[in-house]
């Protein structure tokens, strides 16, 4: 028996999620034993449901953060399954300090793909699976989609995919000597300083922020967060920003998959590198872009008017 197949319940918070009910949550292991927290929120309607959507989060979020998301999924009739990556949410964290959003690779987290698409089977969750991933997600759904053997998804959606940060190039090289000399002194889990031992979305005012243009979809994010601690994370380890580093590298050197892809992004976008992002579907011969005007990093948690349009040109493509 793996790993993997191994289901206990787990906790959700629907009381800050606000998703479809009737969803359920488990712990699941990974194949090298890691504790990874899934959820399913199954389609509005039994008959005929369109297939499910894998939904990859973001670095240091958890699967209640999409709860609204998922509504409108589920009511265009299609399953949902999100994951907490490993090291954030109410997945294993991964170093002695709970709160730094570390990795040691980012291959591990195919592993927690792996596991996520057992889980879906074991459920016997309903066919073509589709992916819609944001930022980090979409570096590990990028990889998945470029290294699987067999095609398990028919289409991707990614949200401000992270296929380069926003870094200078002498910033870059600053980092990944960093986090080399933090990896040779065993440190290479520590919180990379000034960005903060608690989560970002309580460091932060509404008006310093990244991630949203729109006041209600802040305060949603952050009382998530005030609400349930445990689900928070603080910045990034140095291991995670080498390891991130090196995985955008990695990926920019590979032709993309050929299956279908939609990817959009905001014109105010300052977390992940719009050029990259430019440069993969250019190239992409089956994908296509919008730019979101007004946008900022997470088009997803932008006023409703923009969810329910990106939501709408997700459900469209995969349809």
């Amino acid at each position: 028996m793996s790993y993997s197949s191994l289901q206990v319940e787990a906790p959700f918070f629907q009381d800050v999620a606000h998703g479809p009910k009737g969803n359920q949550a488990v712990f699941v292991r990974a194949e090298d034993a890691v504790r990874l927290r899934i959820t399913h929120w199954p389609a509005a309607f039994t008959s005929s449901r369109a297939g499910t959507i894998c939904l990859f989060p973001g670095r240091g979020e958890p699967v209640e953060k999409y709860g609204r998301m998922a509504h409108s999924l589920s009511d265009a009739n299609f399953d949902i399954v999100a994951i907490d990556w490993r090291g954030q949410g109410l997945s294993d964290r991964l170093s002695i300090d709970p709160m730094a959003g570390h990795v040691g690779h980012f291959d591990d987290y195919q592993k927690d793909v792996t596991a996520l698409l057992s889980f879906i089977k074991t459920q016997d969750l309903p066919r073509p699976l589709y992916m819609l991933a944001h930022s980090m997600g979409g570096a590990i759904g990028l990889r998945y989609l470029m290294d699987a053997r067999l095609r398990s998804f028919k289409a991707a959606a990614f949200s401000a995919p992270m296929w380069g940060l926003r870094l200078s190039k002498n910033t870059e090289m600053l980092a990944h000597l960093l986090g080399q000399g933090a990896a040779l002194i065993g440190k290479s889990d520590m919180i990379v300083p000034r960005t903060g031992k608690s989560s970002y979305l309580t460091d932060k005012s509404f008006e310093e922020n990244e991630l949203t243009s729109c006041p209600k979809m802040w305060d949603y994010m952050k009382q998530q967060m005030l609400a349930h601690p445990e689900l928070a994370i603080g910045g990034p380890s140095f291991g995670w920003v080498d390891a991130a580093l090196v995985e955008c590298r990695a990926l920019a050197t590979r032709p993309s998959p050929t299956i279908p892809a939609y990817c959009a992004y905001g014109s105010d976008e300052t977390v992940v590198s719009t050029q990259a992002i430019a440069a993969r579907m250019d190239q992409w011969a089956t994908g296509k872009t919008t730019l979101y005007d007004g946008a900022r990093h997470e088009i997803m948690m932008e006023a409703d008017p923009t969810q329910e349009r990106f939501a709408q040109e997700v459900i469209t493509f995969f349809q």
